[in-house]
C-alpha cells in the first residue's frame, strides 16, 4: 500500500470524511468551551466517545507507561488523534470492500 492509497482510504472517501468532519466539529466546540466557559466540565468526553473502540488501546498503553499518574495532555490528545485516524482508515477499508463486493460480477445465468 502506498501513501496515496492510504490517504484515499483514510481521508478522501465519504464515510471517512463525514466521520473526520464530525470529530473536527466536536474538537472545535470543546476547545471553544474550554477557552471561554468558566467551568468546561466534561466537554472533551464527546470526541473521546467517538474514538472509543481504539482509544481503549491508547488508554491501556498510557496506564502501562505512566502507572497510577494521569496521562500527559500531549499523550491524551495524540492518542485521540491516532485513534480517530485508525478508525477512519477502517471505515475506508470497509467502504472499499463493500464497493468491490457490489461490483464483482455474479454467476452467469443460462
Amino acid at each position: 500500500m502506498n501513501a496515496r492509497t492510504f490517504m484515499r482510504l483514510t481521508i478522501t472517501n465519504r464515510a471517512s470524511a463525514i466521520y473526520l468532519g464530525l470529530i473536527a466539529c466536536l474538537a472545535v466546540m470543546a476547545t471553544a468551551v474550554t477557552l471561554f466557559a468558566d467551568d468546561p466540565g466534561f466537554v472533551w468526553v464527546w470526541p473521546v466517545f467517538l474514538a472509543l473502540p481504539t482509544f481503549f488501546l491508547v488508554g491501556a498503553l498510557g496506564e502501562a507507561v505512566w502507572g497510577g499518574t494521569p496521562m500527559p495532555d500531549w499523550f491524551f490528545f495524540g492518542g485521540v488523534l491516532l485513534s480517530v485516524l485508525i478508525q477512519s482508515f477502517a471505515l475506508g477499508v470497509l467502504l472499499e470492500g463493500l464497493r468491490r463486493r457490489r461490483t464483482r460480477p455474479g454467476p452467469r445465468r443460462a
